[in-house]
């Protein structure tokens, strides 16, 4: 009797140890690996212990309920448009171009990894990736033709020259009569379209906007937009920038 009330308390210190270390871990990051460990191990003694305390184990510790909690998070940004794969790392000039199959957004949490990047990151990009198979890409986003780096730079051989002038927040020229409007809400573009007065435009298969400008260091980058609302989604520069 006595031997069975210690092992029970053995279990449930060992439940409480599991669980607090889980949570205590994401505010120490150099914890994590030990912490992790200590958990699977928890849990398995558990389960061959045949104790019940497992079930809560699994629903209450942060190896749980943080990757649910991004699949859900990611789930959500998928149903209204907002939908990002998050990774992690100095981004360069191209990294922000809506992503060709999953057409959605890439973000980066920064050069510096953690750990917990597998909990938050990866239930976030399973979600997004799950999703658009099941259901197509989100909405709002560009699903037009969606030209390579290469392909751009064939293209932009048959455009046209047009003069750019801004008109508030827009980018606006004159394409074969018609009047483009470029939006983008990234800075680098806005900085690039401001000291550009001359660029060559083409436009594909009326959907994919394709104009060739100059960047900061004065090389060439071709801008891709979507045709219906002249919002910039990619950008190709023929140098790898920063």
């Amino acid at each position: 009797m006595i031997q069975s009330a210690k092992h029970i308390i053995s279990i449930q210190n060992l439940f409480w140890i599991a669980i607090i270390s889980s949570w205590l871990a994401i505010l120490f990051f150099f914890f994590i690996p030990f912490s992790l460990l200590f958990w699977i191990g928890a849990l398995v003694y558990l389960f061959i212990s045949r104790a019940k305390l497992k079930w809560y184990l699994l629903l209450f510790s942060s190896w749980t309920l943080i990757p649910v909690w991004n699949f859900a998070s990611g789930s959500k940004d998928y149903f209204q448009g907002k939908a990002a794969i998050e990774t992690f790392g100095m981004p360069t000039g191209e990294f922000y171009n809506l992503d060709p199959e999953l057409r959605v957004w890439n973000s980066t949490s920064g050069c510096m990894a953690y750990g917990i990047e597998p909990f938050i990151q990866v239930p976030n990009n399973l979600a997004i990736r799950f999703w658009t198979s099941l259901l197509g890409p989100q909405k709002g986003v560009y699903t037009g033709i969606y030209p390579t780096k290469e392909q751009a730079k064939e293209l932009i051989n048959k455009s046209e020259c047009v003069s750019l002038s801004r008109r508030a927040d827009a980018f606006t020229f004159n394409y074969r009569n018609v009047v483009i409007a470029l939006q983008s809400d990234d800075y680098d573009d806005s900085y690039i379209l401001d000291k550009t007065i001359d660029a060559k435009a083409f436009i594909l298969n009326n959907e994919c906007i394709l104009i060739e400008t100059t960047s900061d260091d004065n090389q060439p980058v071709i801008l891709l937009a979507d045709n219906r609302n002249g919002k910039i989604f990619a950008r190709y520069y023929y140098y790898q920038p920063r």
